[in-house]
Protein backbone atom coordinates (compact mmCIF):
# COMPACT_ATOMS: atom_id res chain seq x y z
CA UNK A 1 0.00 0.00 0.00
CA UNK A 2 1.88 3.06 -1.22
CA UNK A 3 1.64 6.06 1.06
CA UNK A 4 2.78 9.67 1.04
CA UNK A 5 3.43 11.75 4.12
CA UNK A 6 0.51 13.73 5.49
CA UNK A 7 -0.25 14.47 9.14
CA UNK A 8 -3.91 14.62 10.13
CA UNK A 9 -5.47 15.24 13.54
CA UNK A 10 -6.83 11.84 14.64
CA UNK A 11 -10.58 11.52 15.07
CA UNK A 12 -13.28 8.85 15.13
CA UNK A 13 -16.97 9.02 14.25
CA UNK A 14 -19.65 6.35 14.43
CA UNK A 15 -22.72 6.65 12.21
CA UNK A 16 -25.30 4.16 13.40
CA UNK A 17 -27.39 2.50 10.70
CA UNK A 18 -30.50 2.52 12.88
CA UNK A 19 -31.66 3.84 16.24
CA UNK A 20 -32.21 0.28 17.34
CA UNK A 21 -28.57 -0.55 16.66
CA UNK A 22 -27.47 2.50 18.61
CA UNK A 23 -29.72 1.72 21.58
CA UNK A 24 -28.42 -1.85 21.81
CA UNK A 25 -24.76 -1.44 20.90
CA UNK A 26 -23.55 1.97 22.10
CA UNK A 27 -23.46 0.84 25.73
CA UNK A 28 -22.04 -2.53 24.65
CA UNK A 29 -19.10 -0.84 22.94
CA UNK A 30 -18.47 1.14 26.12
CA UNK A 31 -18.42 -2.09 28.16
CA UNK A 32 -16.07 -3.70 25.63
CA UNK A 33 -13.72 -0.73 25.91
CA UNK A 34 -13.70 -0.93 29.72
CA UNK A 35 -13.07 -4.67 29.56
CA UNK A 36 -10.10 -4.18 27.24
CA UNK A 37 -8.55 -1.49 29.45
CA UNK A 38 -8.80 -3.78 32.46
CA UNK A 39 -7.36 -6.67 30.44
CA UNK A 40 -4.32 -4.54 29.55
CA UNK A 41 -3.69 -4.17 33.28
CA UNK A 42 -4.57 -7.71 34.32
CA UNK A 43 -2.39 -9.46 31.75
CA UNK A 44 0.61 -7.79 33.41
CA UNK A 45 -0.57 -8.28 36.99
CA UNK A 46 -1.17 -11.97 36.33
CA UNK A 47 2.27 -12.38 34.72
CA UNK A 48 1.22 -13.16 31.15
CA UNK A 49 3.50 -10.43 29.79
CA UNK A 50 6.25 -8.15 31.06
CA UNK A 51 4.67 -4.77 30.38
CA UNK A 52 1.63 -2.81 29.23
CA UNK A 53 1.16 0.77 28.12
CA UNK A 54 -1.08 2.87 30.37
CA UNK A 55 -2.69 6.28 29.86
CA UNK A 56 -3.11 8.42 32.98
CA UNK A 57 -5.66 11.22 32.87
CA UNK A 58 -7.03 13.70 35.38
CA UNK A 59 -10.12 11.51 35.73
CA UNK A 60 -8.46 8.12 36.29
CA UNK A 61 -5.06 8.85 37.85
CA UNK A 62 -6.03 8.69 41.54
CA UNK A 63 -7.81 5.33 41.31
CA UNK A 64 -5.31 3.81 38.87
CA UNK A 65 -2.19 4.83 40.78
CA UNK A 66 -3.76 3.58 44.01
CA UNK A 67 -4.50 0.22 42.41
CA UNK A 68 -0.99 -0.04 40.96
CA UNK A 69 0.48 0.49 44.44
CA UNK A 70 -1.90 -1.99 46.08
CA UNK A 71 -1.01 -4.65 43.48
CA UNK A 72 2.75 -4.10 43.95
CA UNK A 73 3.19 -3.05 40.33
CA UNK A 74 5.32 -0.25 38.92
CA UNK A 75 4.32 2.65 36.66
CA UNK A 76 6.88 4.81 34.88
CA UNK A 77 5.85 7.90 32.84
CA UNK A 78 7.31 8.10 29.33
CA UNK A 79 5.63 10.98 27.50
CA UNK A 80 2.81 13.54 27.57
CA UNK A 81 0.29 13.96 24.75
CA UNK A 82 -2.71 16.09 23.91
CA UNK A 83 -5.93 14.10 23.76
CA UNK A 84 -7.02 12.52 20.49
CA UNK A 85 -9.59 10.01 19.32
CA UNK A 86 -8.93 6.69 17.64
CA UNK A 87 -5.69 5.71 15.92
CA UNK A 88 -2.52 7.79 16.02
CA UNK A 89 1.05 6.72 15.27
CA UNK A 90 2.55 9.52 17.39
CA UNK A 91 1.85 11.61 20.47
CA UNK A 92 0.48 15.11 19.93
CA UNK A 93 2.12 18.25 21.31
CA UNK A 94 0.70 19.52 24.59
CA UNK A 95 -0.46 23.13 24.61
CA UNK A 96 -0.03 25.22 27.73
CA UNK A 97 -3.21 25.22 29.81
CA UNK A 98 -4.83 22.46 27.75
CA UNK A 99 -5.66 18.98 29.11
CA UNK A 100 -3.34 16.10 28.30
CA UNK A 101 -2.68 12.49 29.24
CA UNK A 102 0.48 10.80 30.49
CA UNK A 103 1.65 7.78 28.50
CA UNK A 104 3.71 5.30 30.46
CA UNK A 105 4.63 1.70 31.12
CA UNK A 106 3.13 -0.65 33.67
CA UNK A 107 5.35 -3.52 34.80
CA UNK A 108 5.85 -5.94 37.67
CA UNK A 109 9.17 -4.36 38.69
CA UNK A 110 11.25 -1.21 38.32
CA UNK A 111 14.00 -2.76 36.19
CA UNK A 112 11.61 -3.91 33.47
CA UNK A 113 9.84 -0.56 33.44
CA UNK A 114 13.17 1.24 33.02
CA UNK A 115 14.18 -1.14 30.24
CA UNK A 116 10.87 -0.51 28.46
CA UNK A 117 11.27 3.26 28.71
CA UNK A 118 14.84 3.10 27.42
CA UNK A 119 13.77 0.96 24.45
CA UNK A 120 10.83 3.31 23.73
CA UNK A 121 13.26 6.18 23.22
CA UNK A 122 15.78 4.17 21.16
CA UNK A 123 14.93 3.87 17.43
CA UNK A 124 17.05 0.73 17.17
CA UNK A 125 15.10 -1.04 19.93
CA UNK A 126 11.64 0.49 19.98
CA UNK A 127 9.81 -2.07 17.86
CA UNK A 128 11.73 -5.20 18.80
CA UNK A 129 12.30 -4.79 22.55
CA UNK A 130 9.03 -2.97 23.25
CA UNK A 131 7.08 -5.47 21.15
CA UNK A 132 8.67 -8.41 22.96
CA UNK A 133 7.89 -6.94 26.40
CA UNK A 134 4.30 -6.30 25.36
CA UNK A 135 3.96 -9.97 24.45
CA UNK A 136 3.77 -9.64 20.68
CA UNK A 137 4.70 -12.64 18.45
CA UNK A 138 8.14 -12.37 16.86
CA UNK A 139 6.77 -12.78 13.33
CA UNK A 140 4.44 -9.82 13.85
CA UNK A 141 7.18 -7.68 15.43
CA UNK A 142 9.45 -8.25 12.43
CA UNK A 143 6.68 -7.55 9.91
CA UNK A 144 5.61 -4.36 11.69
CA UNK A 145 9.18 -3.08 11.88
CA UNK A 146 9.68 -3.66 8.16
CA UNK A 147 6.37 -2.02 7.23
CA UNK A 148 6.96 0.94 9.55
CA UNK A 149 10.33 1.62 7.92
CA UNK A 150 8.52 1.61 4.57
CA UNK A 151 6.12 4.29 5.86
CA UNK A 152 3.16 1.97 6.38
CA UNK A 153 1.84 3.26 9.67
CA UNK A 154 -1.49 1.42 9.55
CA UNK A 155 -0.70 -1.81 7.69
CA UNK A 156 -4.14 -3.39 7.43
CA UNK A 157 -3.89 -3.91 3.67
CA UNK A 158 -0.50 -5.55 4.05
CA UNK A 159 -1.87 -7.93 6.70
CA UNK A 160 -4.79 -8.80 4.42
CA UNK A 161 -2.40 -9.61 1.57
CA UNK A 162 -0.62 -12.14 3.79
CA UNK A 163 -3.85 -13.78 4.99
CA UNK A 164 -4.17 -17.40 3.90
CA UNK A 165 -7.94 -17.56 3.31
CA UNK A 166 -8.30 -14.81 0.71
CA UNK A 167 -9.20 -14.20 -2.90
CA UNK A 168 -6.76 -12.64 -5.33
CA UNK A 169 -6.88 -8.83 -5.09
CA UNK A 170 -8.57 -6.96 -7.94
CA UNK A 171 -7.27 -3.58 -9.17
CA UNK A 172 -9.20 -1.20 -11.42
CA UNK A 173 -8.66 2.38 -12.58
CA UNK A 174 -10.72 5.18 -11.03
CA UNK A 175 -10.75 7.37 -14.16
CA UNK A 176 -7.56 9.30 -13.53
CA UNK A 177 -8.04 9.44 -9.77
CA UNK A 178 -5.75 6.55 -8.93
CA UNK A 179 -6.45 2.83 -8.69
CA UNK A 180 -8.99 0.98 -6.54
CA UNK A 181 -7.67 -2.26 -5.04
CA UNK A 182 -10.13 -4.77 -3.55
CA UNK A 183 -9.34 -7.88 -1.54
CA UNK A 184 -11.73 -10.38 0.04
CA UNK A 185 -10.50 -12.44 3.00
CA UNK A 186 -11.62 -14.38 6.07
CA UNK A 187 -9.61 -13.22 9.11
CA UNK A 188 -9.11 -15.20 12.29
CA UNK A 189 -11.26 -13.69 15.01
CA UNK A 190 -8.20 -13.26 17.24
CA UNK A 191 -6.16 -11.48 14.55
CA UNK A 192 -8.92 -9.24 13.19
CA UNK A 193 -7.77 -5.64 13.73
CA UNK A 194 -10.10 -3.92 11.27
CA UNK A 195 -12.30 -2.48 14.05
CA UNK A 196 -9.43 -1.53 16.37
CA UNK A 197 -9.93 2.21 15.78
CA UNK A 198 -13.28 1.89 17.57
CA UNK A 199 -12.06 -0.28 20.44
CA UNK A 200 -13.04 -3.73 19.16
CA UNK A 201 -10.23 -6.29 19.09
CA UNK A 202 -9.02 -9.26 21.11
CA UNK A 203 -5.24 -8.96 20.81
CA UNK A 204 -3.43 -5.61 20.98
CA UNK A 205 -0.70 -6.05 18.37
CA UNK A 206 -0.81 -5.59 14.61
CA UNK A 207 -0.44 -9.10 13.17
CA UNK A 208 1.69 -9.87 10.15
CA UNK A 209 -1.44 -11.46 8.67
CA UNK A 210 -5.05 -11.96 9.70
CA UNK A 211 -4.35 -15.70 9.79
CA UNK A 212 -1.26 -15.59 12.03
CA UNK A 213 -0.99 -18.86 14.00
CA UNK A 214 1.26 -17.26 16.63
CA UNK A 215 -1.42 -14.66 17.29
CA UNK A 216 -3.83 -17.50 18.12
CA UNK A 217 -1.45 -18.62 20.89
CA UNK A 218 -1.13 -15.12 22.35
CA UNK A 219 -4.89 -14.66 22.16
CA UNK A 220 -5.56 -17.47 24.62
CA UNK A 221 -4.59 -15.48 27.71
CA UNK A 222 -6.34 -12.37 26.37
CA UNK A 223 -9.59 -14.28 25.91
CA UNK A 224 -9.33 -15.92 29.30
CA UNK A 225 -8.65 -12.59 31.00
CA UNK A 226 -11.46 -10.77 29.18
CA UNK A 227 -13.99 -13.48 30.02
CA UNK A 228 -13.03 -13.25 33.69
CA UNK A 229 -13.50 -9.46 33.66
CA UNK A 230 -16.82 -9.29 31.78
CA UNK A 231 -18.09 -12.41 30.03
CA UNK A 232 -21.02 -10.59 28.41
CA UNK A 233 -18.77 -7.89 26.95
CA UNK A 234 -16.49 -10.59 25.57
CA UNK A 235 -19.42 -12.33 23.84
CA UNK A 236 -20.44 -9.00 22.27
CA UNK A 237 -16.87 -8.45 21.13
CA UNK A 238 -16.79 -11.83 19.41
CA UNK A 239 -20.12 -11.10 17.74
CA UNK A 240 -18.78 -7.79 16.41
CA UNK A 241 -15.61 -9.36 15.04
CA UNK A 242 -17.57 -12.11 13.27
CA UNK A 243 -19.71 -9.63 11.34
CA UNK A 244 -18.71 -9.18 7.67
CA UNK A 245 -17.39 -5.68 7.04
CA UNK A 246 -15.80 -3.44 4.45
CA UNK A 247 -12.61 -1.53 5.32
CA UNK A 248 -12.25 1.31 2.80
CA UNK A 249 -9.14 3.53 2.95
CA UNK A 250 -8.48 6.48 0.64
CA UNK A 251 -6.43 9.68 1.00
CA UNK A 252 -5.94 9.45 4.76
CA UNK A 253 -9.49 8.51 5.74
CA UNK A 254 -10.81 5.03 6.43
CA UNK A 255 -14.46 4.00 6.61
CA UNK A 256 -15.33 0.68 8.21
CA UNK A 257 -18.87 -0.48 7.56
CA UNK A 258 -20.65 -3.47 9.10
CA UNK A 259 -24.29 -4.34 9.82
CA UNK A 260 -24.44 -1.92 12.76
CA UNK A 261 -22.57 1.24 11.85
CA UNK A 262 -20.16 3.08 9.61
CA UNK A 263 -17.02 4.04 11.49
CA UNK A 264 -14.87 6.88 10.13
CA UNK A 265 -11.34 7.69 11.25
CA UNK A 266 -7.84 8.55 10.04
CA UNK A 267 -5.30 6.19 8.53
CA UNK A 268 -2.09 6.43 6.51
CA UNK A 269 -2.45 8.65 3.44
CA UNK A 270 -2.61 6.79 0.12
CA UNK A 271 -2.93 7.91 -3.49
CA UNK A 272 -4.91 4.80 -4.36
CA UNK A 273 -8.05 3.42 -2.73
CA UNK A 274 -7.84 0.15 -0.78
CA UNK A 275 -10.83 -2.00 0.17
CA UNK A 276 -10.76 -5.07 2.41
CA UNK A 277 -13.96 -7.10 2.50
CA UNK A 278 -14.32 -9.82 5.11
CA UNK A 279 -16.60 -12.84 4.95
Amino acid sequence: MDKIALEMIPFTRLIWKSERNKERWKSRLERISRMQSLAEYETVRQGYREAATIHLTFDNSFELLSKITEDNLYFLPIAKSAFYEGFSHLHLSVQRGKPYFIYGVLSRNREKALRFKEASNDPTKVHFEVGRMLGYPQCCIEAFNKRWREGKIDPMWEAALETLDKELPISESMRGEGVKHTLVCRPFLEANQLLRYFGARITTHLPHSFSCSETLKVAEYWKETMREIDSSAYRWLEKLLKMPLVWDAYRGIVQVSNALFIGITTTGFSKDRYLIKTR
